[in-house]
C-alpha cells in the first residue's frame, strides 16, 4: 500500500522525509 500516491504533492514532499512511515512525515512537519 502507498498512501502517498493519493496524497497531493505537497503531501508528496512530506513523505520523502520518511518513506518508511507516512504518518511520521505529518508530525515532523
Amino acid at each position: 500500500m502507498t498512501p502517498h500516491i493519493n496524497a497531493k504533492k505537497g503531501d508528496i514532499a512530506e513523505t520523502v522525509l520518511m518513506p518508511g512511515d507516512p504518518r511520521r512525515a505529518k508530525w515532523a512537519a
